[in-house]
C-alpha cells in the first residue's frame, strides 16, 4: 500500500524502494556518516530532513530565510519535500535525533491513518522497505567533550574537501578565536555527559519496545575502517557494490584536536574523583 498512498497522498512520482531511518545523536560523527553514504551515489541523500518540518511547525524562531517560505505548508507537502531532499536512484535516507523524533513519529501516524497502532506501523507503511541504523559513539566522553566545544566555539565542522578548496587555500583566512582560549568547564561536559548517555539509552528503549533490531555503526569503528564499514551498511541496505568505493580520502577533517583530548582526559580524572567520594 506504501507506493499508492505515497503517489495519491503525498504526491510523490519517484517512490523509492529502499528507505533507511539513522537514528543518533549529536557529535555521533552522524554528518560524516552522512556524507560518506552520498558520496557513494548509492543510498540517497541522508540528512536531517525532518528537522527542517519540526523547526517550521514547533520551533519557528529558528526557522532560517530559506525555510521560511516553507512554514505554512500542510504536513502532507512537508513530508514530501523531506522524501525529495533524501531521494536519489530509488533510495530514501534521513537521520533524526531523539530530541524532535517523538513530533515526526506523531506526524507519521497522523498522515498514515493508523494512529492508534504501533508507530512503527505507520513508519513501514509510508516508507517502502524501511532499514533501520542506530550510529553511536563508544566514548561518551570524547562525544560529550565535542559537543561542549562546538558549543562554545560554535564551530561545529571543518570541511576537508570543496569544490573551491584550491582557491581558497591562496585566500588568507579570517582571524579567529584560538581554541585554547576556550575554558574547560567540568559542569558543562557533564552535563553533556550525562545527556548523551541518556539519548543513547532512549533509543535502546525505543528499540525494545518497538522490536526493532537497528544495525549498529560505532563511530570509531568507522573511523578505523571507512571503506569496510560503508560497504557493509550498502549490504545491509541491499545496494549492489561494483568496484572499490575508494573512500579513504574522507573529506571531512576529524574535528577533535589536543584540546579535545586534553579535555577529555581531565574530565575522566574529574568523573573519577566524584565517583570515587
Amino acid at each position: 500500500m506504501t507506493e499508492p498512498f505515497l503517489t495519491s497522498r503525498i504526491g510523490i512520482e519517484n517512490v523509492p524502494e529502499v528507505s533507511y531511518i539513522i537514528f543518533t545523536t549529536p557529535r555521533s560523527g552522524s554528518t560524516f556518516l552522512c556524507d560518506l553514504l552520498r558520496k557513494t551515489k548509492l543510498a540517497g541523500k541522508p540528512g536531517e530532513h525532518f528537522l527542517h518540518w519540526y523547526r517550521t511547525e514547533c520551533k519557528p524562531e529558528q526557522i532560517n530565510p530559506i525555510e521560511a517560505p516553507f512554514r505554512l505548508l500542510p504536513p502532507t507537502l512537508q513530508l514530501q519535500r523531506a522524501i525529495k531532499r533524501g531521494t536519489r536512484d530509488g533510495v530514501f535516507g534521513v537521520k533524526v535525533m531523539s530530541s524532535y523524533f517523538g513530533f515526526v513519529e506523531t506526524s507519521i501516524q497522523n498522515l498514515s491513518g493508523l494512529v492508534n497502532r504501533p508507530a512503527r506501523e505507520s513508519f513501514e507503511f509510508i516508507f517502502p522497505n524501511l532499514h533501520y541504523i542506530f550510529l553511536s559513539r563508544r566514548s561518551k566522553i570524547q562525544q560529550s567533550v565535542s559537543l561542549a566545544r562546538a558549543v562554545l566555539s560554535n564551530e561545529w565542522r571543518r570541511d576537508l574537501w570543496s569544490p573551491f578548496s584550491k582557491i581558497l587555500e591562496n585566500i588568507p583566512a579570517t582571524p579567529k578565536r584560538k581554541s585554547g582560549e576556550l575554558l574547560y568547564d567540568f559542569d558543562k561536559i557533564l552535563g553533556f555527559y550525562k545527556e548523551m548517555c541518556r539519548q543513547d539509552q532512549e533509543w535502546n528503549d525505543y528499540f525494545k519496545k518497538a522490536e526493532i533490531e537497528p544495525y549498529l555503526v560505532i563511530y570509531e569503528d568507522l573511523l578505523q575502517n571507512v571503506d569496510g564499514s560503508v560497504k557493509t551498511i550498502l549490504k545491509y541496505l541491499g545496494r549492489k557494490i561494483e568496484g572499490e568505493l575508494k573512500l579513504s580520502r574522507i573529506f571531512l577533517k576529524k574535528q577533535g584536536d589536543s584540546i579535545n583530548e586534553e579535555w577529555s582526559e581531565r574530565f575522566q580524572r574529574d568523573l573519577g574523583r566524584i565517583n570515587a567520594k
